[in-house]
């Protein structure tokens, strides 16, 4: 407020002053308590001016990066190293002799400061004249501003695995970045710190084995800026550390040329197979493969996981295609004729594998034998014609079947000439009888090759009660034996080829055992480029 400045009031202030004391000096004079001071501001130098002007500067020290502007438009601060801006104010005061009236205070400028063209993710930090995020300045006096760019942005962060199970070992990581630069990102487990990594790309192992099976955890990433700003990401992981894996049973013991295993494991899992420890290769459903020979063979299979838990499991069993040995050891030869009463036969085998051995009594069905290594005919009747099948059956079901035929001599005759004794109504044995052979091998083939297709196989010439045995080995047999009773005196065992082709080598018996005894062999051997060697027994 302006103050008078007329030397007649200075006067009788001053006459007053002195005449009341100080106590009247301050209840009369202008420039009381109660009013707006005027002697702040000295004179000009040299007494006698009238005016004075006031001035006041802001200062802006340079930031960093960016430009620092105002409103009004007075200052545009680039960034510098070192240095200030700065803009000036000025008011022009009355003064006199004494003192010079103060500027007055709503007239200063007011400086609104404002920054931009920072770091990405950075905003102003105000300190001097201001502070905080703003600056507003009044300059009613020499001011000073400084700006600094602060990180206001938080990390960006994303951690793996997701919501997903996890085996014996959880091996995390987090993708990670921020505008100051990623400082460290934590790896925590339901909230307690498990590692530490200070550099991308982002990793972790963590051992899940003081973890129960099928439970269920937080894995959590924390991501800490340069400037101490976080971020979190956080999945639900679940502990699995079983693969399942499930494999079919084999028998012990197999003949066949494959032998197919069932297998199965999780969805999640795949499998690898191998034999006898050779190269593992992928398989599903099943394994089956090639058995070129006899022998022993291991199917290994393997499970693994998503999760790298692994489950394995084998199979053993043997490939036996080779029949056990058989003979007969003891008793009437094939074809023998024999006397009444009991007729043990005996016999022996053998095999690598164990064995199941069966009789067939006179065409019956199989069965055990009188003992492990002998069959006995009870009471056999004279005239009587016999026959024992013995089969032989190995653990792989190979089986091997020989036969034995006998007969019985005849009741004795009455009237004979050849009487033991004498007198009418003696009786005498007879001999036994004497057959002719009749049996004749009537055949036709086609030979192509190393291959022969049977077309004509008939035996004929044959005796009522005569019985055919027909015997296959080698390549190409479609049975092992066959035995038939003659009709009409003929056996035709063509039809039992059933148009196959028997390899070079292949072997073929035909046994014909007529009633008295009588007993015929035919052998056939299958050749390349030629008929099959025939020999007669």
């Amino acid at each position: 407020m302006p103050c008078s400045r007329s030397i007649h009031r200075r006067l009788l202030i001053a006459v007053i002053t002195f005449a009341f004391g100080l106590g009247a000096f301050a209840l009369f004079h202008p420039h009381s308590a109660a009013a707006a001071p005027c002697l702040n501001y000295p004179p000009p130098p040299g007494g006698g001016a009238t005016s004075t002007t006031v001035t006041h500067t802001l200062t802006v020290t340079r930031p960093t990066a960016g430009t620092i502007t105002s409103t009004p438009s007075h200052i545009s601060c680039p960034a510098g190293s070192g240095g200030t801006c700065s803009v000036s104010d000025s008011q022009t005061v009355a003064c006199d002799a004494v003192a010079c009236d103060p500027p007055d205070a709503d007239a200063w400028a007011t400086y609104t400061l404002s920054a931009s063209g920072g770091p990405s993710g950075f905003a102003a930090s105000w300190g001097g004249a201001c502070s905080g995020s703003s600056c507003s300045v009044k300059l009613d006096d020499d001011k000073t501003v400084s700006m600094t760019w602060v990180d206001v942005t938080n990390p960006s962060v994303s951690v793996s695995p997701g919501s997903v199970k996890v085996g014996r070992t959880l091996n995390a990581s987090a993708a990670a970045s921020d505008n100051a630069g990623i400082a460290r990102v934590e790896f925590r487990l339901d909230g307690a710190l498990k590692a530490t990594d200070t550099s991308a790309p982002y990793s972790a192992s963590i051992a899940m084995d003081g973890y129960a099976q099928g439970s269920a955890h937080t894995l959590s990433a924390w991501a800490y800026d340069t400037s101490g700003r976080v971020s979190i990401s956080s999945s639900t992981i679940t502990v699995d550390k079983v693969v399942n894996l499930t494999l079919g049973t084999l028998p012990a013991y197999t003949n066949a040329l494959t032998m197919p295993l069932s297998i199965d494991t999780d969805t999640d899992a795949s499998m690898k197979c191998s034999l006898n420890g050779g190269a593992a290769s992928a398989c599903t459903g099943s394994f089956s493969p090639s058995l070129a020979s006899d022998g022993s063979y291991t199917y290994t299979v393997v499970a693994t996981d998503n999760v790298g838990n692994v489950a394995s499991g084998s199979r053993t069993f043997i490939v036996d295609r080779t029949a056990p040995t058989v003979s007969f050891t003891d008793g009437p030869f094939d074809g023998a004729v024999v006397g009444p009463g009991d007729i043990t036969i005996s016999f022996d085998y053998s095999d690598a594998t164990p064995l199941t051995v069966e009789c067939s009594v006179d065409g019956g069905a199989y069965g055990p034998c009188s003992t492990a290594h002998s069959q006995t005919f009870g009471s056999v009747a004279p005239g009587s014609l016999h026959q024992l099948h013995l089969r032989v059956t190995d653990s792989a079901g190979n089986a091997k079947e020989i036969v034995r035929h006998f007969s019985v001599t005849p009741p004795v005759q009455a009237g004979g000439n050849n009487s033991a004794g004498s007198g009418a109504g003696g009786s005498q044995s007879l001999a036994p009888r004497k057959t002719i052979r009749k049996a004749k091998l009537s055949t036709r083939f086609k030979v192509k090759g190393k291959n022969t297709l049977v077309r004509r196989l008939v035996v004929t010439g044959l005796p009522g009660g005569a019985r055919v045995t027909l015997r296959c080995k080698g390549h190409g047999c479609p049975f092992r034996h066959r035995t038939f009773k003659a009709r009409h005196g003929k056996v035709d065992l063509s039809k039992v080829f059933k148009g196959r082709k028997l390899r070079k080598g292949a072997k073929v018996e035909i046994d014909v055992a007529i009633p008295g005894g009588q007993k015929q062999v035919f052998k056939l051997t299958t050749r390349a480029h030629r008929k099959p060697l025939q020999k007669a027994g």
